[in-house]
């Protein structure tokens, strides 16, 4: 097991970069 672990935008379910402040795909604050 890693640290990695992904995060996926709560609205459309797309996954998120580290560190992430807004989904790349849909601009819901994350």
């Amino acid at each position: 097991m890693g640290d990695e672990k992904l995060v996926h935008c709560e609205k459309c379910g797309a996954e998120l970069p580290e560190g992430a402040k807004f989904c790349p795909s849909c601009g819901a604050r994350v």
